[in-house]
């Protein structure tokens, strides 16, 4: 069901807005815009909304991730997804698409796609054939809508991580999968505004496997499986860079096998074992509803 982010009446994108609290559905550039008045008229969210706008500007323009490694990692990523056949599919924070092109070649009976901007929206391939809307992750207007919610490299942007779960929670119904990627064990000072980082809202946390576990369970989803990933030779184990001769041999080999392509392609087992993986996927189950409500200061 889909429904109204400022007062979580049931509407249609077909509608005008909401008949019960008047809320009013617009579109940019043919897109639903499924804000609630209170996140418009939110400086922080406006401020927020315009940073990752400059973000997606840039990101498109040039890509700030390694494209090679970008590319290996949506691939991956669709792998853990298993079959899609019949399953309603949302994909939360679609940046440049990478993962949605894979989403959209499959067989799933639905595909939606949420970003904050609108840029990264417009750019999808085959978006006409999709449902497609601009929405606050932290506000996702679903309720038992999708089958299968993925999200990747969103958790650690969002501003209340406790919201964006709640959410999430909610778009599912009981059984429905969540998979969440996110950088492991980061260190944040690369997002430092002192050290040169142009954006002031970037990663805002980092992770741990854990924590990632903990975090879960608490928003009423059953762990079932981590999946470890994300490689770069400049992460290698300290007992590959102890030893000058092995990390020779361990240059050599990466190329020899891996010529033309990323590390990131590396089979998991063998890219752990090498180096130290960047990021942890958790696939998860939902096994309890949480009870939310309106926020007093939405009504």
């Amino acid at each position: 069901m889909l429904i109204c982010p400022e007062c979580a009446g049931e509407i249609a994108l077909a509608g005008a807005g909401c008949a019960r609290c008047g809320w009013k559905l617009e579109r940019r550039g043919g897109v639903p815009v499924l804000l609630s008045e209170s996140d418009r008229n939110d400086p922080f969210f406006v401020e927020y909304l315009q940073n990752y706008d400059r973000i997606a500007a840039d990101d498109l323009t040039k890509s700030i991730q390694d494209e090679r490694y970008a590319r290996a990692q949506a691939a991956k990523l669709r792998d853990y997804l298993g079959t899609l056949s019949g399953l309603r599919v949302c994909d939360v924070g679609v940046g440049r698409g990478l993962l949605f092109s894979h989403l959209a070649a499959s067989d799933a009976r639905s595909l939606t796609a949420v970003d904050i901007s609108l840029a990264y929206l417009i750019q999808l391939p085959d978006r006409d054939r999709h449902r497609i809307v601009i929405a606050n992750a932290e506000n996702l207007p679903f309720v038992e809508e999708f089958d299968l919610l993925v999200a990747s490299d969103v958790l650690e942007h969002v501003s209340n991580v406790g919201n964006f779960l709640v959410s999430v929670n909610r778009a599912l119904p009981l059984g429905g999968r969540f998979v969440v990627r996110v950088p492991l064990e980061e260190s944040l000072m690369a997002y430092s505004r002192w050290l040169g980082c142009p954006y002031k809202f970037v990663h805002l946390r980092a992770f741990t496997k854990r924590g990632l576990r903990l975090l879960l369970e608490s928003a009423g989803f059953e762990v079932t499986r981590f999946r470890f990933d994300g490689f770069e030779r400049s992460r290698a184990r300290t007992l590959v860079t102890r030893y000058a001769r092995i990390k020779r041999m361990f240059l050599e080999e990466l190329d020899r096998r891996y010529s033309g392509r990323h590390e990131a392609e590396i089979p998991n087992v063998l890219g752990a074992l090498l180096m130290r993986p960047i990021e942890i996927a958790a696939i998860a189950t939902k096994r309890s509803s949480l009870a939310w409500s309106v926020p007093a200061a939405v009504r």
